[in-house]
């Protein structure tokens, strides 16, 4: 009987990409018993990340420090060797053996010392995906070592998900990082994606919680933008920016929006500005994502030229055109002709509305990008190769 041991501390909210790549590790993986290794405040597993098929021997263990409290705790080593040992117990009373694997998909610092101090045990293969540069870098250049040594002995795989991540850690840290961890969020491969019907006016998304680095400070200036460019055209194109916003936490960035929206609403010229209130449900989300003609990521280079972004796979997996910054990482996602690339405001606007003016040239590109997409799913790699399959079998 095979084993997967998912090991995810950030599992705070019932939407965002941390519980939807639980649901699917858990698709993918043919393994018979599940794991799931989460902190220990979370009374149950958001619905989100339950797999589709609802695995009758899924499991879930509460026992892990959240990653605020892992910040602020005194002790570092202590906490590092106490969870590696809370890992340990849960690999032996899983019946995990070396076959099997542990996967961390989001690794933070933390969490590599927990698994380089595991390591060490006899136990499962452990595969852990980075998602930003700065992981490394909070290591010390001993663990680092130990990444390598492990890398050798099999023990450890290191993954992310884009190549611009890959090449970066071995230049600046001569460590082996495989860029084969690529997971969908909130559209999986079996998931029907219907042919989007164009309706009377193009419209855009800027989905995802509000943050700076996500470029979604800039709604006022492209709302302008947009209205600014549409002047000069004879017939400018209708456009409509669907964009989720967080009321009540932030009451500042809400008037803001709200101050948008009238505008869009009372102004000739502007485009029209749709606000999604709040989290949205899988299911929702999935349908608002859908109901798109393209995703806008205006995202910051500081943070996203070598880490890969969520929504850029939703985008794919969903045959969106994606409209993104200059220079963000993800480019071989993009490479099929099913995206433009801007930086400042006027560029953005230009793009949003060149797209909506002619959006027939994206349609076969977005498609072939969804296949590439596909196929590099077979890549995932706590996937057990056709080889162990063949064995197991006979």
């Amino acid at each position: 009987m095979s084993v997967m041991l998912i090991v995810e501390r950030n599992l705070h909210n019932e939407m965002g990409h941390h519980p939807g790549q639980i649901r699917s590790i858990a698709a993918f993986s043919s393994a018979d018993d599940i794991h799931v290794v989460t902190w220990k405040g979370l009374k149950q597993l958001p619905v989100s990340a339950l797999p589709s098929n609802c695995r009758e021997h899924l499991k879930v263990h509460y026992v892990l420090e959240t990653s605020s409290a892992v910040k602020e705790t005194a002790d570092v080593e202590f906490l590092t060797v106490s969870e590696a040992q809370t890992l340990a117990q849960i690999v032996s009373e899983s019946g995990a053996a070396r076959d099997d694997v542990i996967v961390v998909p989001t690794a933070s610092a933390h969490d590599l010392r927990v698994m380089i101090t595991l390591a060490e045990t006899d136990g499962p293969k452990i595969i852990l995906r980075i998602i930003e540069l700065r992981v490394l870098y909070e290591l010390s250049e001993e663990h680092r070592d130990a990444v390598r040594k492990f890398q050798v002995d099999g023990r450890i795989h290191l993954s992310c998900e884009t190549e611009e991540m890959q090449d970066a850690v071995r230049s600046q840290y001569n460590i082996a990082c495989h860029c084969d961890f690529i997971l969908p969020c909130n559209i999986l491969p079996d998931d029907g994606v219907s042919e989007n019907l164009r309706g009377a006016s193009f419209r855009v998304g800027l989905l995802g919680g509000q943050r700076r680095e996500k470029g979604s400070l800039r709604l006022r200036r492209f709302v302008r933008a947009i209205a600014t460019q549409s002047r000069k055209m004879n017939s400018p194109p209708k456009v409509t920016l669907v964009v989720q916003t967080t009321p009540r936490k932030k009451p500042m960035r809400t008037l803001i929006t709200l101050k948008i929206l009238l505008w869009a609403k009372i102004l000739p010229g502007y485009p029209n500005v749709e606000i999604l209130w709040g989290a949205q449900s899988s299911k929702d989300f999935h349908n608002v994502l859908c109901g798109l003609d393209c995703v806008l990521l205006p995202y910051e280079l500081d943070r996203y030229t070598t880490s890969g972004s969520g929504m850029i796979i939703d985008a794919v997996n969903a045959a969106l055109p994606v409209i993104r910054t200059r220079g963000m990482a993800m480019a071989k996602c993009l490479s099929f002709g099913n995206g433009i690339e801007a930086t400042s405001d006027d560029e953005f606007a230009r793009a949003i509305l060149d797209m909506a003016a002619n959006p027939a040239p994206y349609n076969a590109a977005t498609q072939q990008a969804r296949v590439a997409m596909h196929a590099r799913y077979a890549e995932l790699p706590f996937r057990p190769s056709s080889e162990f399959l063949a064995q197991k079998a006979a």
